[in-house]
């Protein structure tokens, strides 16, 4: 992995690439577009390899080369596509088509997209847009509305990442987390009502909860957003190596969730990275912006659905949609502590948030914009 630091501004962070020849299939799949070599290419950050930049043609390209497990057969990425392309080619769902993936789609090439920001770097700027946000979930609501029969052609979303924890953490995983980690599980664990609580939301029979199941992104957040620089309000859902079958509040709760947790954070930290003044009142400011960005994006979502007619609304949807947030806190706290020897602040207290979001999630309904109609 490429460790060579090349820039960190406006909220982004490059990296020297690993070089390209080192990689074959990847090297083979951009010889196979034609549009000749990449020149010193930079990788930006996230969990898998990738390449930005552009060829000696003055195509732009990025490619990016999963590195999850390999032996589940093809990608869900290419799964996916292949899903999309073969029958709803003409779509309302805002994507980035990839121009070229690998055999077995663990490779893909894509049109850059320059000087595009993530809806994370947005929220960080404090310029994340109610109106994207409302296409963002319009867009959600037509892959959920299409999805629903498709349970027999997709494998069932991957686990939330940190679920393996809700109820109780193995011996061998115990003794590898450090401090913070161990504080973080403890949080969660020695309240009986939000472990049971989570362990019913993360780990219990999907199909009891009479939450509509369908094909979802399986991973959404911030990160998976990405937002053209024109006056357009264009944004494209991006990322899609979780995509399967599974609740769709999954996908709502965990976008929601991920605006609050970043908008909060926001408001908490100053530019000198410390928390200023008090943090009851950051906590409630930080609330107040992510709860007008949440509401416009459910209701794009629910506006989107109601036209489309397929998607049984009820207030179980809308409770696991709250619940979904208040784990994507949680989630975070046990993220944001490996290495460390002591939770942050900043997580803590959205922590706190989390678990009553997950403990008593119709009250926050109002908040999130979910009210129902005859409320």
């Amino acid at each position: 992995m490429a460790d060579s630091l090349l820039e960190v501004g406006d909220h982004r962070v490059l990296y020297a690439a690993d070089d390209l020849a080192s990689h074959p299939t990847a090297a083979a799949l951009v010889a196979q577009l034609g549009f000749g070599d990449m020149i010193t290419p930079v990788q930006l950050s996230g969990r898998n390899l990738n390449w930005l930049g552009s060829t000696n043609t003055g195509q732009g390209l990025f490619v990016k080369k999963e590195l999850g497990d390999q032996s589940r057969g093809p990608s869900r990425t290419m799964t996916f596509f292949d899903w999309l392309d073969a029958d709803f080619y003409d779509t309302d769902l805002p994507v980035i088509r990839p121009l070229a993936m690998s055999a077995d789609g663990y490779i893909q090439a894509y049109p850059a997209i320059h000087e595009g920001r993530t809806g994370q770097q947005l929220a960080v700027a404090g310029e994340l847009d109610t109106k994207m946000l409302e296409g963002v979930g319009s867009g959600l609501a037509w892959l959920h509305h299409r999805g629903q029969s498709e349970r027999s052609r997709h494998n069932a979303a991957s686990p939330l990442p940190s679920s393996f924890g809700a109820d109780a953490i193995d011996v061998e995983i115990f003794h590898g987390m450090s401090a913070a980690q161990l504080e973080a599980w403890t949080i969660i664990h020695r309240q009986e009502e939000l472990r049971l609580a989570c362990v019913d939301l993360l780990l219990g029979d999907t199909e009891k909860t009479h939450v509509p199941m369908s094909t979802i992104h399986g991973d959404l957040r911030l990160d998976q957003l990405l937002a053209a620089p024109d006056a357009e309000n264009t944004c494209w859902i991006i990322d899609w190596e979780e995509f399967g079958y599974g609740s769709i509040a999954r996908d709502l709760g965990s976008l929601a969730g991920d605006i609050l947790n970043v908008t909060v954070i926001g408001a908490l930290y100053s530019k000198s990275g410390r928390i200023e003044n008090d943090i009851d009142d950051l906590v409630a400011t930080g609330v107040s912006r992510a709860s007008a960005l949440i509401r416009a994006f459910v209701h794009g979502y629910f506006g989107r659905a109601q036209s489309l007619g397929s998607i049984r609304d009820s207030r179980a949807l809308r409770a696991s949609i709250v619940r979904y947030a208040g784990w994507h806190q949680f989630d975070r706290l046990v993220t944001s502590s490996e290495g460390l020897i002591a939770t942050a602040p900043a997580a803590r207290a959205l922590a706190g948030i989390g678990h009553a979001l997950i403990v008593d999630p119709e009250q926050f309904l109002p908040d999130f914009g979910l009210e129902m109609r005859s409320e």
